[in-house]
């Protein structure tokens, strides 16, 4: 708890210290549940399960964006490029901007609402997937890939969609898919199509082209990427 003059401070909601370290504190409380990046008087710090991280060098993300981050506290005077999760990414201030993306996917999420601090834009045209981090108005981005939507006879639902769910893998006798994420039925984000049971032996790994049955395919590496860290409850456009 945050003490104050032998009080709880109940409405403290900020980043404090005591003998153990520096702790993200709300409504009084660490909450140890918290990991992103907070605000105290001092800076804008990396938190990690609560608690400052000064060895986070990287990119730390909340809902007011990405922030480039060096020993534990974002950057606000950096300016230049930087790789995160394989893609390359401007800073500036400190913040990672949406560059990098089409004018018809930064146009459709600039000013799109989700439940969680993460966004999914799919373009099936441009068979591209754009992920971003931080909240309405202020979206950074993240990832921005190739996939392989719905070929014209079975093409991938549009709209606006929810995350729902997830598995390790589905498939058939000859075939399976790996790290699937559910945003609509039997509609999914998932990785291009392997031998039956294996990670390493493609049957088709073909990505950038309209191809499947009306899932989304991606990138082995891409697809476990968002089975890992996209929540439910995170807005999915598709158009």
């Amino acid at each position: 708890w945050r003490i104050v003059n032998g009080k709880v401070d109940f409405n403290c909601n900020s980043v404090e210290k005591n003998h153990l370290g520096w702790w993200y504190i709300r409504g009084g409380k660490v909450d140890f549940g918290y990991t992103g990046v907070a605000k105290n008087a001092n800076g804008w710090w990396k938190i990690d399960n609560g608690k400052v991280n000064f060895g986070f060098n990287g990119i730390g993300v909340n809902n007011n964006g990405a922030w480039y981050i060096r020993g534990g506290k974002v950057d606000f005077g950096y300016n230049g490029n930087v790789k995160w999760n394989g893609t390359d990414c401007y800073v500036a201030n400190g913040k990672v901007t949406m560059s990098g993306v089409s004018v018809q996917i930064s146009s459709r999420a600039a000013y799109a609402s989700s439940d969680t601090n993460w966004l999914i834009v799919t373009d099936t045209s441009a068979c591209k997937v754009a992920i971003f981090a931080g909240s309405k108005g202020n979206w950074s981005t993240v990832k921005y890939i190739s996939c392989s939507p719905g070929k014209p006879s079975t093409p991938t639902v549009k709209g606006e969609f929810k995350v729902t769910g997830r598995g390790l893998s589905f498939g058939k006798p000859t075939y399976t898919c790996w790290y699937y994420t559910q945003f609509y039925g039997d509609y999914l984000f998932h990785s291009v199509i392997y031998n039956k049971g294996s990670k390493t032996s493609i049957q088709d790994g073909r990505l950038g082209m309209q191809l499947s049955h009306g899932c989304v395919r991606l990138a082995l590496s891409e697809a476990k990427w968002i089975h890992d860290n996209i929540p439910n409850g995170t807005k999915v456009i598709v158009f």
